[in-house]
């Protein structure tokens, strides 16, 4: 690890803190395919994501971390016996795969991460880090 230099003013605006969080809130997605809408957001306390899974069974949706990396994966299935015999002009209800995932910024646990699924809603909860306490040593010089 590097020594860093420390500087008692700031370089940046004091709304750059934000950078990171809005980089996952803006598409700053790692890889993604099919239709799934998101919310995300943030409080005091973690950041969220709710995605929109109308359809979906529990069982056909996935959560992984890896690498910093959350990545959301959920199917939706067609029945084939329903489909027999009918003649489609408009097809608009989605079915298959869905894909979406997310660099953590590093201010979240994503050791701490929950998740619940009701009513076609997945919403995870993310937490933030708790905020290590800074020492002050003074150094004694020989």
């Amino acid at each position: 690890m590097a020594i860093k230099l420390y500087r008692n003013f700031p370089e940046f605006s004091p709304l750059d803190i934000f950078d990171d969080f809005e980089k996952m809130m803006k598409g700053y997605e790692k890889d993604s395919f099919g239709n799934m809408s998101l919310d995300l957001y943030e409080t005091d306390e973690a950041a969220f994501i709710e995605a929109e899974l109308p359809g979906v069974q529990k069982d056909d949706i996935s959560i992984n971390v890896e690498d910093g990396v959350l990545t959301i994966t959920a199917e939706k299935n067609i029945e084939e016996e329903e489909q027999k015999g009918r003649k489609y002009f408009t097809r608009e209800i989605k079915y298959g795969s869905f894909k979406r995932a997310f660099e953590i910024p590093e201010y979240l646990n994503d050791e701490e991460i929950k998740a619940k699924f009701n009513d076609g809603i997945l919403k995870i909860e993310i937490p933030r880090k708790e905020e290590e306490v800074k020492k002050n040593k003074k150094i004694d010089i020989e």
